[in-house]
């Protein structure tokens, strides 16, 4: 075998693995389902949340660009939450969070008025199970969800997140 045939290779196996790491994540992809305990202890699916448009949040409390977002969370969630998308009725947000301590994401929810009912964690830091399956490398990170679970856009600034949510509902009047 030659190096051309060797380095071939490599770049053929390496776009594999690249590929293989963002299957389900992709625009148009099925939401990978997330199964994670409250505050309570209970379990919350992203499944529960069907029927509704929903932003996946990764953040941690230790994160200040996240703490600053969550902060340009709540308006967008109280104009939303109830309004309807077409087939979705209406807007919630799942927060996954990568902390270890309860005490410090406990205090962030109420610090940052993030009073959505979705927080989630499995108090694993960054080998969350979330967020292993969706491949977070970085936060703040959110995916957004359609009715049925299909992603429709990832990575979205408060900006963006506000102008997809109200081309969603304009489109459910048209």
């Amino acid at each position: 075998m030659n190096i051309k045939s060797i380095l071939l290779l490599f770049c053929i196996g390496g776009a594999g693995f690249i590929c293989a790491q963002q299957v389900g994540l992709q625009l148009g992809n099925q939401a990978p389902e997330i199964n994670l305990q409250d505050l309570k202890g209970n379990s919350i699916t992203l499944q529960q949340y069907r029927g509704k448009i929903v932003l996946i949040d990764f953040w941690a409390s230790w994160c200040a660009p996240c703490r600053k977002a969550n902060k340009k969370l709540v308006p967008l969630y109280r104009e939303y939450h109830s309004k309807l998308f077409g087939a979705a009725n209406g807007f919630e947000i799942y927060s996954v969070s990568l902390d270890h301590k309860k005490e410090s994401w406990t205090f962030a929810i109420s610090d940052d008025d993030m009073y959505w009912p979705a927080h989630v964690s499995d108090l694993k830091g960054w080998d969350n199970e979330a967020a292993q399956r969706y491949h977070i490398d970085a936060i703040p990170y959110n995916i957004l969800i359609n009715e049925k679970g299909i992603i429709i856009a990832k990575n979205l600034s408060e900006m963006e997140l506000m102008l997809k949510l109200k081309d969603l509902s304009e489109q459910s009047t048209n």
